[in-house]
C-alpha cells in the first residue's frame, strides 16, 4: 500500500469531454438575416482498466476504450421574410421552417493492453481526443499489438449509431388557416463483433470471427392511394394488387443482382427470386399500399416517402353568427421496420440451397405500415346564443407484415363522434346551508355526447388457399350526458351518466354494457 501510496497508484479510468458550439452569422448579414443555424459537438473518450483477475489470467492488462460522439444540426427558415426580400409581400401570410438533424455514435473496443494513462491511444488514433475514431481503428490497434492476444477472450467489438431527423413547418394564412406540416425519420443500428488477434507471418492482424449488425428504422410515410380502396373482410383490393407487383418487384431485383429474367421458376418468377422472396414481398408491399410505380420502388428496406404528415385548421367563420367556428383535418402515417439484422447465413453461401433463392441481405421479422386521419373532418362552434357543437370522423389502419409465416395483419377502423351542449351564463339559484339561504350565480353547461367506433383486425394470407380471417374486433357505441355547474370559480360540481355498448365480431366474446352515472364535486385552490 505504501510502494502504491508514493507511485501514486495504480490508474483505473481515464475520461476526457470536448463540446464545441458554433452559430452560423446569417443575422450579421441583412440579406441573409431570415435563416438560423447551429451546428453542436460533443464527444467524449474513456478507457477502463480491467479486472486483476482478469490480468492474472491473460498475463497482460485487458482494458477497455469507449466513445461516444453527438452531432446536432438545426436551422430555420422565415419563408415570408424570405419573400419580402425579393420583393414579394403577402399580408396576413407567415410561414416558418424549422428542420433539425442528429447523430449519435459511440463504439467499445475491448482487449486494449497499455496502461489506462498510456497517451499512445491518441497516437494509435488522433480522432479519439475528439470522440469519433475512424473505422480501422480496431485493425490499427490488433496490427501495432495494443489488442490482447489471450485466447480465451471472448469481450465483442460493438459499435452505436443512432440518426434522427426531425423537420416542421407552419404556414398561416392570415389568422383564420393555418397549416402545420411533419416529417421524421429515425434509424437505429449495433455493430457487434467476435474478433481474436493473429500473430502470422505478415506480423498481427485482427480477425473478425462473427459480426452481428442490427437496428431499427421508421420514417414518414404518406398511404392515402390505398386508404380509400375498396376493402372488406372478405377481399382486399389493394392487397390483390400486392400479390400481383411481386412478379415486377422480382423482375426488378433479378436485373439489379446480374440473375437471366429468362430462367424462370413453374409460376414464371426468375430462379433466383420467388413469389416468396423477402425482398420481392417487401418492395411489393410498399409500392402496392404508397400507390408508388413499381418500376421505381426502392429496392432497398430503408424507404423514403418524401412527402410530410400534415394538420389543417380553419377558424373565425361566419364571425356574425358563431362566436367560434372551427374546421379541422390532419393526417398521420408512417412506415416501420421493427427490427432487422444482417444475413449470417450468407456466410454459408450465397443461395438457399431449398429453393435456389438468393439470400437476402437482411432478416426482417415485420414492416408496419399506419396512417390515421385525426380527424378526417372535425366541426366545433359555439353560436352567439351560447349553444355548443362539435363533430368529427375519425379513420385510422394499421398493417403488419410478417415475414415468418407471409400472413399480413391489417386492422381498420372508424369513429363518428357528435356532440351538443347549451351554455347558460350568469345562472342564480340558492339553497340552504346551516340555516341561511346562500345565493349563487354561476353558468351551467349541458352536454350530450355520442360516439360509434367500428374495428377488426383481418389476417390476408398470400396462400391462395387461405381465405381472409377475421380474428377480433368490436362495434361500440357510447352516451355521455353532463351538467356542469360553476358555484365559484374555484368550485365546480357535474352531474353525469355514461352508457358504453359492444358488441364484438368474433363468436367467442359476449356483448357488453357499460352504465355509469353520479356527482363530482371538485375544488381548485389558488386564484
Amino acid at each position: 500500500v505504501w510502494s502504491s501510496f508514493l507511485e501514486w497508484g495504480q490508474p483505473n479510468t481515464y475520461n476526457q469531454t470536448i463540446r464545441a458550439s458554433y452559430t452560423l452569422p446569417f443575422n450579421a448579414i441583412s440579406w441573409t438575416d431570415f435563416l438560423s443555424a447551429q451546428l453542436d459537438y460533443t464527444g467524449s473518450f474513456n478507457a477502463q482498466r480491467g479486472s486483476d483477475a482478469l490480468l492474472q489470467l491473460a498475463g497482460e492488462p485487458v482494458n477497455t476504450i469507449q466513445t461516444a460522439s453527438t452531432i446536432n444540426a438545426s436551422g430555420a427558415l422565415n419563408v415570408s421574410g424570405f419573400f419580402e426580400k425579393i420583393g414579394l409581400k403577402w399580408e396576413g401570410f407567415s410561414a416558418n421552417v424549422r428542420s433539425n438533424w442528429t447523430q449519435n455514435e459511440g463504439l467499445a473496443l475491448p482487449g486494449y493492453n497499455r496502461i489506462v494513462n498510456d497517451r499512445g491511444f491518441f497516437e494509435l488514433d488522433p480522432m479519439l481526443t475528439f470522440g469519433r475514431p475512424s473505422s480501422d481503428l480496431r485493425f490499427e490497434a490488433a496490427q501495432r499489438g495494443y489488442l490482447t492476444q489471450f485466447g480465451q477472450f471472448n469481450s465483442p467489438f460493438i459499435f452505436d449509431s443512432n440518426t434522427t431527423v426531425n423537420t416542421d413547418a407552419t404556414i398561416n394564412f392570415g389568422s383564420k388557416v393555418s397549416l402545420n406540416l411533419n416529417y421524421q425519420q429515425r434509424q437505429s443500428d449495433r455493430i457487434q463483433e467476435q474478433f481474436r488477434v493473429l500473430n502470422g507471418s505478415q506480423g498481427l492482424s485482427f480477425e473478425s470471427l462473427l459480426a452481428n449488425e442490427q437496428g431499427s428504422y421508421s420514417t414518414t410515410a404518406v398511404l392515402l392511394s390505398s386508404i380509400f380502396k375498396a376493402t372488406s373482410s372478405s377481399e382486399s383490393t389493394v392487397f390483390e394488387e400486392f400479390k400481383t407487383l411481386r412478379l415486377a418487384a422480382a423482375r426488378r431485383l433479378a436485373v439489379a443482382n446480374g440473375v437471366d429474367n429468362g430462367k424462370v421458376d413453374t409460376e414464371g418468377y426468375p430462379e433466383a427470386y420467388s413469389s416468396l422472396h423477402p425482398e420481392v414481398l417487401l418492395t411489393a408491399l410498399v409500392a402496392a399500399y404508397s400507390g408508388k410505380d413499381i418500376n421505381t420502388t426502392s429496392l432497398s428496406p430503408f424507404h423514403r416517402f418524401g412527402l410530410p404528415n400534415w394538420t389543417l385548421s380553419v377558424n373565425q367563420i361566419l364571425p356574425e353568427v358563431f362566436s367560434r367556428f372551427t374546421l379541422n383535418h390532419g393526417y398521420r402515417s408512417a412506415y416501420s421496420v421493427n427490427q432487422y439484422q444482417n444475413n449470417l447465413a450468407k456466410n454459408d453461401g450465397f443461395f438457399n440451397p431449398e429453393n435456389l433463392d438468393i439470400k437476402p441481405d437482411y432478416i426482417i421479422g415485420s414492416v408496419v405500415l399506419n396512417d390515421q386521419f385525426n380527424p378526417l373532418i372535425g366541426v366545433d362552434f359555439e353560436t352567439k346564443g351560447l349553444w355548443q357543437f362539435q363533430s368529427s370522423i375519425l379513420l385510422d389502419r394499421m398493417l403488419n407484415f410478417s415475414f415468418s409465416n407471409n400472413l399480413l395483419t391489417e386492422i381498420r377502423g372508424q369513429e363518428f363522434v357528435l356532440g351538443m351542449g347549451k351554455r347558460f351564463s350568469q345562472l342564480k339559484w340558492s339553497m340552504m346551508l346551516g340555516g341561511t339561504r346562500q345565493y349563487f350565480t354561476g353558468d351551467l353547461v349541458l352536454k350530450g355526447d355520442v360516439s360509434y367506433r367500428t374495428n377488426e383486425t383481418i389476417l390476408r394470407a398470400l396462400d391462395e388457399a387461405l381465405a381472409p380471417q377475421v380474428t377480433a374486433g368490436q362495434e361500440r357505441f357510447s352516451g355521455r350526458l353532463t351538467a356542469d355547474y360553476a358555484f365559484t370559480n374555484q368550485l365546480n360540481i357535474m352531474a353525469y351518466y355514461d352508457h358504453t355498448f359492444s358488441r364484438f365480431k368474433v363468436s367467442t366474446a359476449f356483448p357488453q354494457m357499460t352504465l355509469r352515472a353520479g356527482l363530482s364535486l371538485r375544488y381548485r385552490f389558488g386564484n
